[in-house]
C-alpha cells in the first residue's frame, strides 16, 4: 500500500516530481521559477454509519469540507460516534506526526534508521491484505492523534471511541489466535501503546499495554527479530521498553545478552542502540538496590559490593563506547548556541542520531554515579572513600558532576523539539529529562534555579502540544494543573464503554 504524501505541492504532484516538502516553497517550483502552492491538510473524513470511504472519490470530496468544518469547529466534549476515514489517511496521519525528518542517517558509511520510523512498516503489513484489528488500532492511533496531538481537529471523545473499539478488537484477536507472535500482532499493541501517549487515561494503561507488547515479543525468539519487518518493530520498540524498566525499576528481557546482540547478528546496531543495550540493563541493578532494603548485614554487604561491581562495570562500559565513537562524543558534534529556553545556552548536534545517543548517554552516566553515591551513603560499613570515583568524574564531586550531566541534558531539548523530529523529539527525552528533574529536586536550594528551569521545559513542551510529558513527571508543577484533563478522559472512556455496551446489548 502505497502511503499519500501529504508534504507534496500540488505543482509536483501534478507534474510528478519529487517534492521535498520545504517551507515556504519546495525546491522543485523555486528551480523552475514557478509559484508554490503550499501544501494544504484537507483530511476527508465521513460518518462512520455511513461506511468507509471508497468507490467515488466523488462522493468522498462532497463530503470532506463538510466534515473537516465538524472537526475543527465541533464539541470535542460530547461523545459522539468515531471519524473514520480510508486506511492510507490515516496512516499518513500517524508517519506525518511520527517518523523524523531525516529517518535514516548516515555514519561512517552505513546507512541506520531512526527509531521514530518504525511507523512506516504499517503500509507494509497492510499490502494485499485485511487485519481488522490492525485496522482499528491504526484508526485509534491516528484519531488520538486527531483528538489529542498538538494540532487537535477531531472531538476528544472520537479518540477515546476508537481507543475502546481498538482494545476490544485486540482482546478477541487474542482469544481467536492464542499465544503466537506476529508482526500484525505487534503493530497493533505499539499503535494501541501510542494512542495512549496522546490520549493519557492514566498511568497504570500505559504500563500495562507496553507490558502486554513486552509479552508479545517474547512469544519468539531473539532470533525472530534479525530482520526485515520484525527487526524494525524490535528496534522501534526497543526504547519504550527500557524505558519502562527505568520508570518501575525492574529488570527487562531486553537487557538480557542473547537480546542485546542476536537481533543485531544481521544488521550492525546504530551508536544509539548500542548506548541502549548498555543501559538496558539498569533497571535490573536498581531492582537489586530495591532488594538491599530490610536484608541482614552479611546479605547486604554481599547484595551492595555486587551492584557496585555492576555499576563501575556499566560504567566502564559507556566509556568504552564514547571511545569507540569519537565523532560522536567529541566536542566536535555538538555545539551552543543562544537557547529559547531559559538564559543558558542551548546544545545542537550533527544529526538527531548523536543528539539521541549523547542525551541517553549522559543519562546513563548520571544514573550510574549518583546509585554508586547513594550506596556509598547508606551503607558506611562498605568503607568507600571518594577515591573510587578517580577517573569517572571530571568535577569536584559525584553531586556536582551529575549536576553538569543534567544541566546538558536541559541545554539539548530545544534541539529535540524542532518540528522536523515529530514525535521522536519529546518521546526520546523522556529519561534523561526525568534524570535532570530528580537531579535538580534532591539538589534543593542549590538547584532551585535549575528545577524552575526544568518546570518551564514541561510547559514548553505541553504548548507543543505533547501532553503525555506530564505522565512521566506527576510531581511537576504541570502536571498537577493536568489532573483535570486525565479524569475528564477517564470518566469519558468510562462512558464510552457503557454506552458501548448499551449499543451492543
Amino acid at each position: 500500500m502505497k502511503v499519500r504524501q501529504l508534504t507534496t505541492c500540488q505543482t509536483c504532484r501534478t507534474r510528478k516530481l519529487g517534492c521535498d516538502g520545504k517551507t515556504p516553497e519546495c525546491s522543485q517550483c523555486s528551480l523552475r521559477g514557478l509559484k508554490c502552492p503550499g501544501y494544504p491538510q484537507d483530511w476527508i473524513f465521513v460518518p462512520q454509519d455511513t461506511g468507509r470511504a471508497s468507490g467515488s472519490n466523488k462522493e468522498g470530496r462532497g463530503k470532506g469540507k463538510k466534515t473537516r468544518e465538524m472537526l475543527l469547529n465541533g464539541d470535542r466534549g460530547s461523545i459522539q460516534r468515531p471519524i473514520s476515514a480510508p486506511v492510507d489517511e490515516f496512516i499518513s496521519v500517524i508517519v506525518r506526526t511520527c517518523s523524523p525528518d531525516p529517518t535514516e542517517i548516515q555514519f561512517r558509511g552505513k546507512p541506520f534508521r531512526v527509531c521514530g520510523a518504525w511507523v512506516e512498516v504499517l503500509p507494509d503489513l497492510l499490502a494485499g491484505r485485511t487485519n481488522k484489528t490492525l485496522l482499528n488500532a491504526i484508526e485509534a492511533f491516528a484519531v488520538s492523534i486527531l483528538s489529542g496531538g498538538p494540532v487537535p481537529t477531531a472531538p476528544l471523545s472520537a479518540g477515546l471511541e476508537a481507543k475502546t473499539q481498538a482494545l476490544s478488537s485486540l482482546q478477541k484477536a487474542l482469544c481467536t489466535t492464542g499465544a503466537t507472535y506476529s508482526d500484525e500482532l505487534a503493530a497493533t499493541v505499539m499503535c494501541v501503546l501510542f494512542a495512549e501517549l496522546f490520549l493519557p487515561t492514566s498511568w497504570s494503561a500505559w504500563v500495562a499495554h507496553l507490558e502486554g507488547f513486552m509479552q508479545v515479543m517474547q512469544l519468539s525468539r531473539p532470533e525472530m527479530y534479525t530482520s526485515g519487518l520484525s527487526h524494525k518493530l524490535f528496534v522501534g520498540a526497543r526504547p519504550s521498553m527500557i524505558v519502562l524498566g527505568f520508570f518501575t525499576r525492574k529488570a527487562v528481557f531486553v537487557a538480557e545478552d542473547r537480546w542485546r546482540t542476536v537481533p543485531f547478528a544481521q544488521q550492525p546496531p546504530s551508536p544509539v542502540q548500542e548506548v541502549m543495550g548498555e543501559g538496558a540493563r539498569i533497571p535490573g541493578i536498581l531492582e537489586q538496590i530495591d532488594l538491599l532494603e530490610g536484608q541482614s548485614h552479611e546479605s547486604i554487604m554481599v547484595g551492595a559490593q555486587r551492584v557496585l561491581e555492576e555499576l563501575f562495570d556499566l560504567l566502564d562500559r559507556l566509556n568504552s563506547w564514547k571511545a569507540s565513537y569519537p565523532l560522536v562524543s567529541s566536542s566536535m558534534s555538538y555545539w551552543f548556541k543562544p537557547a529559547a529556553l531559559g538564559s543558558r545556552p542551548s546544545i545542537w548536534f550533527d544529526n538527531i542520531m548523536i543528539a539521541n545517543a549523547l542525551h541517553h548517554f549522559w543519562a546513563f552516566k548520571a544514573i550510574c554515579l549518583e546509585n554508586i553515591e547513594r550506596l556509598r551513603l547508606t551503607y558506611p560499613m562498605l568503607m568507600l572513600t571518594d577515591d573510587i570515583f578517580a577517573g569517572y568524574i571530571e568535577h569536584r564531586n559525584v553531586f556536582e558532576e551529575v549536576r553538569s550531566l543534567s544541566i546538558m541534558i536541559c541545554q539539548s531539548i530545544e534541539y529535540l523539539m524542532q518540528d522536523e523530529m515529530k514525535l521522536f523529539g519529546p518521546t526520546s527525552a523522556i529519561l534523561p529529562l526525568r534524570v535532570a528533574f530528580d537531579t535538580f529536586r534532591v539538589g534543593g536550594a542549590s538547584t532551585a534555579e535549575e528545577l524552575e528551569w526544568c518546570e518551564s521545559i514541561f510547559d514548553y513542551i505541553m504548548e507543543r502540544g505533547y501532553h503525555f510529558v506530564t505522565m512521566f513527571f506527576p510531581e511537576s508543577r504541570r502536571a498537577m494543573k493536568m489532573e483535570g484533563r486525565c479524569a475528564l478522559m477517564a470518566r469519558f472512556n468510562g462512558a464510552l464503554s457503557i454506552s458501548r455496551s448499551l449499543r451492543d446489548d
